[in-house]
């Protein structure tokens, strides 16, 4: 078995659907992750800005997704990756294992997902390789 590869992480917000809520309280904070085969958010399970160190190297086992917010989706559940709206925000939409379709919205407090191209292009990119 070939080992899941991380690709990239960083520290951002989360919300629910394709748009960023109005106020902080329906945010979650945590780590982004992409790897070989996956895209986590690993909450930390509050709203706020409080983040987790970031994960290193090969992702080896199971990792947590036990605290609220937090998500698991396959690359090749993937169904797109682009920016939005004003912010340039991350919205990826995806199909859950109930096989429908879902959206979630990556960015900061103030301003939009920071290095947004590079992020959109690198899960593309992932799922591709994932499923070649």
């Amino acid at each position: 078995m070939v080992d899941e590869q991380k690709l990239g992480s960083i520290s951002i917000l989360r919300w629910d659907g394709p748009k960023r809520k109005v106020g902080m309280w329906s945010a979650k904070t945590g780590q982004l992750v992409l790897t070989s085969r996956r895209l986590l958010f690993l909450s930390t399970g509050k709203s706020g800005v409080t983040v987790p160190g970031l994960l290193t190297g090969v992702i080896s086992g199971e990792v947590d997704l036990s605290k609220k917010g937090s998500l698991e989706i396959p690359l090749r559940n993937v169904i797109s990756a682009s920016l939005e709206t004003k912010w340039v925000l991350l919205v990826v939409r995806y199909r859950d294992a109930a096989d429908t379709k879902q959206a979630t919205t990556f960015g900061q407090q103030v301003g939009g997902m920071p290095d947004g191209h590079a992020w959109q292009t690198a899960i593309i990119s992932a799922k591709a390789a994932a499923e070649a």
